[in-house]
């Protein structure tokens, strides 16, 4: 597997990590059902307190997710019930993260995909500081 780097630089120190990706249904899905593969950019808040990669519902639907299964998230006080799917995560240019499991939640103002550890733990995450500047860096192969 080829060595595949993200690199995104800050100004400043951000309180959240958000970037901007490309995500589909996952090839595989795709394939299988026989639906055209829906492509579209989103914000995504890269979480390393989350175990689980989310997506609103709204991105969910304009991208004409098929729902694989049903799943719960759980957080500090409550559980709730959510769809899961299978998407391909497109990073960078030729980067992508195939057949990520993902829970749909409600949809959020400031990101669209939630990024967790169930797809940060696939490679090398790292966030620098360079004087006043940010720089997150993600490597995978």
């Amino acid at each position: 597997m080829a060595r595949l780097t993200l690199t995104v630089p800050f100004s400043g120190l951000p309180q959240k990590i958000i970037v901007p990706i490309t995500v589909r249904q996952a090839f595989a899905v795709c394939d299988f059902y026989m639906v055209k593969q829906v492509t579209l950019a989103a914000r995504a808040f890269w979480d390393t307190g989350s175990n689980v990669t989310c997506i609103t519902h709204t991105l969910a639907k304009q991208l004409q997710l098929i729902k694989a299964s049903d799943g719960s998230l759980g957080s500090i006080d409550a559980r709730s019930d959510v769809p899961l799917f299978d998407v391909d995560l497109l990073l960078a240019e030729g980067f992508v993260v195939p057949s990520v499991p993902i829970a749909g939640i409600t949809d959020q103002s400031k990101f669209d995909i939630l990024i967790g550890m169930n797809v940060i733990n696939r490679g090398n995450f790292h966030w620098d500081r360079n004087g006043s500047d940010s720089v997150l860096t993600f490597t995978v192969g």
